[in-house]
């Protein structure tokens, strides 16, 4: 009994702290990755670029993860990787690829950060998943106004419709892909999935 009344805040603090870190690499990490994508389609094909990218990611990961032990996934999972492979990282990113050669990466950053309210759209009317919640569905309106609110200040009368339209296709076809691995067949390793789903849809 003392032993857990003694690790038990010590615990939580370090999931804090992980938790943390972790937003901390989506803000930092994932969101300078439109700018790292906006620099490599001025000079090298986008579709070209996001499929040698994602291929050779997952092509390494895969390898890795394999000599490490991990099982290979089975004929279904294979089926379910392509598919969220295909959602995830053919149609998501090259749409994004290609919008961005005409979209700055900072109004393209803004468009992306509407993934959790399509998610949840997704998750509460389409697939019923979650039950609707007034607070959830608040916050994530926030949030979409957040980004309306920041597109409207700073896209200006010269921004580019149908790039932006398919950057938000793409967005849709992640949430897409994100929702639909609770409903399909899936290694049980997520380093295995991410790798397979990253060399396929690349």
């Amino acid at each position: 009994m003392v032993v857990i009344l003694v690790t038990a805040p010590v615990t939580r603090r370090r999931i804090d702290i992980r938790i943390i870190l972790a937003f901390l690499a989506i803000y930092v990490i994932w969101g300078s990755t439109f700018l790292a994508i906006r620099t490599a389609v001025l000079l090298v094909p986008p579709w070209f670029s996001a499929g040698i990218r994602f291929f050779t990611a997952g092509v390494i990961l895969y390898v890795f993860v394999r000599l490490r032990g991990a099982e290979a996934p089975s004929l279904r999972e294979w089926r379910s990787l392509a598919i969220i492979g295909f959602l995830m990282f053919s149609v998501t990113y090259g749409a994004l690829f290609w919008s961005e050669q005409y979209v700055p990466s900072g109004i393209t950053s803004v468009l992306e950060s509407t993934l959790p309210l399509l998610t949840v759209l997704f998750e509460v009317f389409v697939f019923r998943q979650q039950r609707f919640r007034w607070r959830v569905m608040f916050a994530v309106t926030i949030g979409f106004a957040g980004v309306a609110l920041m597109l409207l200040r700073d896209g200006g009368p010269g921004l580019p419709i149908l790039p932006c339209f398919i950057i938000l296709a793409g967005s849709a076809a992640w949430s897409l892909g994100s929702v639909l691995t609770k409903a399909l067949s899936l290694p049980r390793s997520r380093t295995v999935t991410a790798a397979a789903e990253m060399m396929l849809g690349g």
